[in-house]
């Protein structure tokens, strides 16, 4: 907790996996905060391709909290 907002989002940044983003939602206000910046969000990857080249949302519900 002690770093500050700038070195977390480049971390965060790096993860740019929608796991990584689903599981550290909701730890606490800062957190959740820097999660939602504009820099790490346009990053994440939320769709998927699967082996017969159908592109899919696989999570739907992360989806509609942006929309």
């Amino acid at each position: 907790m002690d770093l500050p907002d700038e070195l977390l989002i480049l971390i965060f940044m790096k993860l740019s996996s929608v796991d990584a983003f689903r599981s550290l939602t909701g730890i606490n206000e800062r957190i959740h905060e820097i999660l939602y910046d504009c820099r790490i969000t346009q990053s994440l990857t939320i769709f998927q391709q699967e082996s017969n080249d159908v592109i899919c949302p696989p999570y739907e519900n992360l989806i509609d909290k942006f929309c």
